[in-house]
């Protein structure tokens, strides 16, 4: 006799298994040399595409760029995982068998106050960028500074950003 509850996993393993399983933020530090195998983790759970974080504001944005070129490389030499810039690509790498990966930016720090680097990112596979992260920065208040606190949120390189 099935139980209501193996009713319910069989239910939902059918509709993980007919879905586009998006995970938009792996919470990990990226750094070059690092093993990127543990992105199987995600692979072997299912996940079609994961948005890889590259760098944070506690960074400087040296790093950030060291850790994106660092993680760029390894996906592209990966028989297991794609680079992909649009939803299109996402389901390309899937019908091949691929885990698609983008990357993604804690935080405007790593622009070092160029609007032009949204661009250079862009290029480079980056998907997302949270306007700040913990700290304040140049476009905005992080949830732990004084920025936040007084009801502030975005600033005029937030704004530019959003137009870039």
């Amino acid at each position: 006799m099935v139980s209501a509850v193996d009713g319910v996993q069989a239910r939902a393993k059918e509709l993980f298994r007919d879905a586009l399983v998006w995970d938009a933020h792996a919470g990990f530090e990226t750094n070059p040399g690092m093993d990127l195998e543990q992105l199987s983790i995600w692979r072997d759970a299912g996940v079609d595409f994961l948005s890889v974080n590259v760098g944070y504001d506690v960074w400087p944005w040296e790093r950030t760029v060291k850790s994106l070129a660092f993680a760029r490389r390894w996906v592209l030499a990966s028989q297991h995982y794609a680079l992909v810039g649009s939803s299109a690509e996402i389901v390309q790498a899937n019908a091949a068998g691929r885990m698609a990966i983008a990357f993604d930016l804690e935080g405007m720090n790593a622009l070092d106050g160029s609007i032009d680097m949204v661009h250079l990112y862009h290029s480079l596979g980056v998907r997302q960028m949270l306007f700040a992260y913990n700290r304040n920065n140049l476009a905005g208040g992080g949830c732990h500074g004084a920025f936040a606190r007084s009801g502030g949120v975005l600033t005029l390189q937030s704004s530019r950003a959003v137009g870039a």
